[in-house]
């Protein structure tokens, strides 16, 4: 499954001299929102969620 537009692999270009740790944080850092979904019966309730990133901790959360 292809999730990122034709645009944005221009982006995601990486040689085999990148380490996979860098490649993770790279995609990482693209990330700026995300939505939290929760389900209760029929009632779908959804929150936005902007993305924290702490990379000399390992963390990131939103």
């Amino acid at each position: 499954m292809q999730r990122f537009t034709k645009d944005r692999e221009d982006d995601i270009k990486y040689t085999s001299n990148t380490s996979e740790k860098e490649r993770v944080w790279n995609l990482i850092k693209k990330i700026q929102f995300c939505m939290f979904t929760t389900k209760h019966g029929e009632s779908i309730h959804a929150l936005p969620k902007a993305a924290h990133i702490d990379e000399d901790s390992w963390r990131f959360f939103f």
